[in-house]
């Protein structure tokens, strides 16, 4: 599917460098290839971005887990210590 978008994006610049750009069609068009090509690249590095988020987020859940255990210690600990009397 990405190589079929490349391929047609490359149709669409050879089409534009052989015609004028005076009409509002072609700049519109241009426009829309502009797009296209920004489509295609986030198309062509969500996978590793969302990859990269995943393990963000599994760290921050680790990170939250200890601070988690740490915080029931530290608590555990506060009733085990000895009165004022």
């Amino acid at each position: 599917m990405i190589e079929q978008y490349q391929r047609n994006t490359q149709d669409i610049d050879e089409a534009l460098k052989g015609k004028p750009k005076e009409s509002d069609e072609n700049q519109k068009f241009e426009i829309l290839n502009k797009k296209e090509k920004e489509i295609n690249e986030f198309m062509e590095k969500y996978e590793v971005d969302r990859k990269k988020e995943e393990g963000n987020l599994e760290h921050l859940q680790t990170t939250i887990v200890a601070i988690l255990e740490h915080m029931q210690k530290n608590l555990n600990r506060q009733t085990k210590l000895p009165s004022q009397n």
